[in-house]
């Protein structure tokens, strides 16, 4: 994988994750692939998360802004599309 598909619905390997409200999360999970620092392409593409679908809505920027390799830890700000389960 190089690329987001963004009518898939991406199911990545959960690091961690901070409830922010109701129905915003910050999730670590680990990068799908090798990307520039931006993660063009991310933004506003469904993700399940603990069984869960979400939206992403952002990242949390790296400092400094170095490409990121497949693997490494990405935190994503996402919203629940429906009620949480949590």
């Amino acid at each position: 994988m190089n690329k987001v598909d963004l009518s898939a619905v991406w199911a990545p390997t959960v690091l961690g994750k901070d409830r922010i409200d109701q129905r915003r999360w910050a999730y670590a999970v680990a990068a799908p692939f090798d990307m520039p620092a931006d993660m063009p392409g991310l933004v506003g593409m469904k993700v399940q998360l603990d069984g869960s679908i979400f939206e992403i809505g952002g990242f949390v920027p790296r400092m400094p802004p170095l490409p990121i390799k497949e693997g490494e830890a990405i935190e994503l700000l996402v919203r629940a599309t429906a009620a949480p389960s949590m």
